[in-house]
Parts: structure tokens; sequence; C-alpha cells
């Protein structure tokens, strides 16, 4: 089972959001070049998980063998939220973590899902 994607996609747009609103040196911190590649490579990899799980959701309704296609889209999927969550805690930084804020809420679901479902274990060449 794959996990919810709405998850990966919600902490791009609050991490966009924030990157706008917060300010440092007197500028908005989306300005920074490692903030912008930050949100880059969020967004990379949530548009992966989406599409990996189009192809495959699509070759099952068309009633082909994508035995294939899910195990990547789990696989994608896992990782990429993984990456997602811990780049928008960075951006983010400590507010993040309180209660208060919606971004813990989803780290907390995705390791739950990890626990659920299963992580993809993935070792260093």
């Amino acid at each position: 089972m794959l996990r919810d994607g709405g998850h990966d996609d919600r902490a791009l747009e609050m991490t966009v959001a924030y990157a706008k609103e917060r300010k440092q040196f007197g500028k908005p911190i989306g300005t920074f070049q490692v903030i912008q590649h930050y949100c880059a490579n969020m967004a990379t990899d949530v548009d992966a998980a989406r599409f990996s799980t189009y192809q495959a959701a699509w070759k099952i309704s068309q009633g082909l063998p994508a035995t294939n296609e899910v195990s990547i889209a789990k696989a994608w999927m896992n990782d990429a939220f993984g990456r997602v969550i811990t780049l928008a805690h960075q951006v983010h930084g400590a507010i993040a973590v309180t209660i208060d804020h919606e971004l813990q809420y989803y780290t907390k679901r995705g390791m739950a899902a990890d626990l659920t479902f299963g992580m993809v274990i993935t070792t260093a060449s």
C-alpha cells in the first residue's frame, strides 16, 4: 500500500509559502539559493512520486501486469517522502517541530506509515 501522496505535496506547499514570508537579513529566505535548491529538490521528488504512482494505477486500471510499477512507486514514494519532510524541516527550522505547527503532524504520519506498511531499506553500494 502506498503512503498518502498528499502529505508530501502539502509539506512542499507549506515550505514554499514559509520561504516566501519568512525574512532574514531583510529579505525572504526564499531568495537564498540553498532554499531555492531545497524547494526544487522537494518538487522533483513530489512530482516523481506522483507520476510513478499514476503509471502504476494506469496499468492496473487497464488490466495490465503492474508488479514492477507498483514496487517502483512504493519504493520511490517511501524514499521521496523522507527526503521531502527532511528538507521541509530544514527550511522551517525549529518552528516545524512544535505541536502547534502542521508539519510535525505529517512527519508523525510518515513515521507511522513506515512502521505499518514497511520501509524501503536502501544500502550504499
